[in-house]
């Protein structure tokens, strides 16, 4: 999709996305939700079974001219369904609380290939809910089709756990958040995504890792994303890289996103770059933390893309802003570049921290005949 038609794209896929409906709806006994509170509970609905249950709630929620909450109760869930997000649709758990990847309080088990079709759909939320897969299947369908497939606006996650996923999301998005996610235990790449003027993370207390995630994978990849803030998540980056951008048409930011590595060695550490850059205009790098990496490139299966820490080998007029590089036990084997760059790539006030008084190295840190240093950047070189 050009830059030209991004935007009358994805007004004419939220047509579509406004006639979206519940297709897991079909057949389940329709129930009344508690007008006076706004909220439908799942544990309040006549069938009998988790997945009957929860298709009466949807299914009345779906047909309310104002759409209800539809309300988790503090136990576990077993869901064998397929589900379609409609417009509007809320779930959470119970009212107030919050969940995360230990889930404590409202599970759902998700034994299904996908708990939720790949669908256009604009206007939901899902809170206060921590999801658990089988280590083979999936939160989201993913879309195959991530430049023209359906397209999920004004989506948010929140206060949410996913556990043991093959992958979280692999979709396009249009204004969708995701704020205070624990992602864990997942067995691929958890979130691919296309799309623009999205906010993740921005609000902190976020965190994702997994002990067997390939070297191959990503935590996140986003194949073409643009006019989006990526924020505080803390990537404990074992084994997998930790971002990987193909495309932006520009304004693609990470604000102090943390890479780190602290307690892995050897194989569990890092095996390549913790952030590659294939393409895409002026992407963002600010006070980002990086901390390990590039311990084994060659088992990552990839070719040109792992040359150091912050790898770029496409796009134009990158920039990183006070990076900060750790240097430590478990910190990237001596003599990695720090930012290697085959395109023109602006480096400023970076900054390094010694643990247990490891040698710190800036000269010739940097690599590429297209890297320039500017400000506040004392000892620290380019070599091309």
């Amino acid at each position: 999709m050009t830059s030209t038609n991004r935007r009358s794209a994805f007004k004419v896929l939220g047509v579509a996305a406004a006639g979206a409906t519940a297709g897991a709806l079909v057949g389940a006994a329709p129930a009344l939700a508690d007008t006076a509170s706004g909220t439908i509970e799942v544990d309040s609905q006549a069938p009998t079974g988790d997945d009957a249950k929860l298709a009466a709630a949807m299914a009345a929620a779906a047909a309310s001219p104002l759409k209800p909450t539809i309300v988790f109760s503090a136990r576990t869930y077993t869901l064998n369904n397929t589900y379609t997000y409609f417009p509007g649709m809320r779930w959470s758990g119970p009212l107030g609380g919050t969940e995360n990847e230990f889930g404590n309080t409202c599970v759902v088990k998700v034994n299904g290939a996908y708990l939720f079709a790949s669908t256009a759909v604009r206007d939901t939320s899902i809170r206060g809910i921590c999801f658990q897969g089988t280590g083979g299947n999936d939160f989201h369908q993913q879309t195959a089709d991530l430049g023209g497939g359906p397209l999920h606006q004004d989506g948010k996650w929140r206060e949410v756990g996913f556990k043991a996923f093959r992958s979280v999301m692999q979709s396009r998005h249009l204004r969708c958040s995701i704020e205070k996610m624990y992602c864990n235990n997942g067995t691929g790449t958890q979130f691919k995504l296309g799309g623009s003027d999205n906010y993740y993370f921005v609000e902190g207390s976020s965190y994702i890792s997994s002990p067997v995630l390939p070297a191959s994978a990503y935590y996140f990849h986003f194949t073409h994303m643009s006019e989006s803030r990526f924020g505080e998540i803390y990537i404990t980056t074992e084994t997998a890289t930790g971002v990987r951008v193909d495309g932006s048409y520009g304004d693609l930011q990470f604000l102090g996103t943390k890479f780190d590595c602290t307690g892995r060695t050897g194989a569990d550490n890092c095996q390549g770059a913790q952030i590659i850059i294939t393409g895409g205009q002026g992407v963002h790098l600010d006070r980002c933390w990086f901390y390990g990496g590039m311990t084994n490139p060659a088992a990552t299966g990839r070719s040109g893309v792992d040359n150091g820490l912050i790898s770029i080998t496409g796009g134009t007029e990158h920039l990183v802003t006070s990076p900060k590089f750790g240097f430590g036990p478990y910190g990237p084997p001596a003599g990695t570049k720090l930012v290697a760059s085959t395109v023109p790539t602006e480096v400023t006030h970076p900054q390094a921290i010694s643990f247990g008084g490891a040698a710190v190295t800036r000269t010739g840190a940097f690599k590429g005949g297209s890297v320039y240093l500017t400000t506040g950047a004392p000892g620290w070189t380019v070599v091309p």
